[in-house]
């Protein structure tokens, strides 16, 4: 392999064996990263009985990963109780590359959870720009079980920041419990996602399911310019939280976002809260701030259904969801409650034109209007969705 791994001279990949030769090559720090440059599109389709993943050191991996607008294609694994391209922390830069048509599998039934992502299981501090992600991840369906994301499955450690400019994912998971487009369980990360979209297929997820959250607690989390039509399947009576952009996050921002993801639950009695952009955001001394947004979600058979984000648990009352310059235009079917922006909410110029049926719904403080039923018309107006 040509290279040796610093940015003067980096590691040259060509091959899917070039790839698995940077095992034992990678002796990194966050000051020194491992520099990696793709030459070609890395194919693992001979390795038919699966690959087990990069193995790294147990420590964090620091890399910078550059694609070069290349695909690593016909990943397929097997995993245990961690799953990925790479087999443990990540951190570091992964730029301009398609982790495409992967393919993950576990049966492993154990808790605390434990994460697989298409890249790496967890992740440390991580920088994404121009990245694409697109494959398949099946895991058990158990309390405090898998924690899933189409990139990675969880952070290792609190204090880390995640920032992605410019991805997308499309990624379809069957089980888990925290489970995300991006990222299934975040724990006090500052994330920033910029011009990211998300048409994930998240079925069965256990509790928590986000389009690109699956649950984010004790971070600040913004999303700018970002989109998402992931569709939710939902099943069971069990407390379920999903959220075309998170199941649960909390210091939450969304600027000019558009949600237009889909809620469908195959019973019509359930404990099921899910949220356009947000099923929950929880915290005492923030209100989230949402600007110019646009939810077009819908929902069936949904117990507690907010068009935009739910701002209270049910038990302690928390900050109001600070609304403003954004429309409401949710499809909701049989569901029990609905609120068109959120339960709990300051709406400055916002207004909604929903269709509601069969349902019970709270419009206080809301305005409607013939004049605010297209995106064009928005855009109209110069509002950018």
């Amino acid at each position: 392999m040509i290279g040796k791994g610093t940015s003067e001279s980096p590691y040259i990949v060509s091959t899917a064996e070039d790839f698995i030769a940077l095992e034992g090559m990678m002796e990194t720090t966050a000051e020194n990263p491992c520099y990696i440059k793709l030459e070609n599109d890395i194919d693992f389709s001979e390795y038919t009985d699966g690959y087990g993943g990069l193995t790294i050191s147990s420590g964090v991996q620091y890399i910078n990963l550059d694609g070069r607008n290349h695909k690593i294609i016909h990943f397929y694994q097997t995993a245990g109780d961690t799953g990925g391209l790479f087999t443990g922390t990540v951190g570091g830069v992964i730029k301009n590359i398609e982790l495409s048509g992967f393919r993950i599998e576990t049966s492993y039934i154990g808790s605390n959870p434990f994460p697989i992502g298409g890249f790496a299981p967890m992740f440390e501090s991580i920088n994404l720009s121009n990245v694409i992600v697109t494959g398949e991840i099946t895991a058990p369906s158990l309390n405090n079980g898998a924690a899933v994301g189409g990139i990675f499955g969880k952070n290792a450690s609190s204090g880390a920041t995640f920032t992605a400019d410019n991805c997308i994912t499309k990624v379809n998971t069957s089980g888990g419990f925290y489970v995300g487009g991006f990222v299934g369980l975040m724990t006090s990360v500052t994330a920033i996602l910029s011009r990211c979209s998300s048409a994930c297929r998240i079925n069965w997820a256990y509790d928590y399911g986000g389009g690109f959250i699956g649950w984010g607690y004790g971070g600040e989390h913004t999303f700018d310019f970002c989109y998402s039509k992931s569709e939710f399947g939902i099943s069971g009576t069990s407390f379920k939280y999903c959220g075309g952009f998170a199941g649960e996050t909390c210091l939450t921002t969304l600027n000019n976002c558009v949600t237009e993801s889909k809620f469908i639950h195959e019973q019509s009695t359930n404990n099921t809260y899910c949220g356009g952009f947000c099923s929950s955001a929880k915290f005492t001394n923030y209100n989230s701030q949402i600007l110019q947004c646009y939810s077009r979600a819908s929902f069936k058979n949904i117990n507690t259904v907010t068009g935009f984000i739910r701002s209270s648990d049910g038990t302690t009352n928390k900050r109001p969801a600070q609304i403003r310059q954004s429309y409401s235009a949710i499809m909701c079917i049989d569901c029990s409650t609905v609120y068109p922006f959120s339960d709990y909410k300051e709406l400055y110029n916002s207004f909604y034109d929903s269709d509601i049926l069969t349902s019970s719904a709270d419009t206080d403080g809301a305005e409607t209007t013939a004049n605010l039923k297209s995106a064009e018309w928005l855009r109209s107006q110069g509002w950018a969705i």
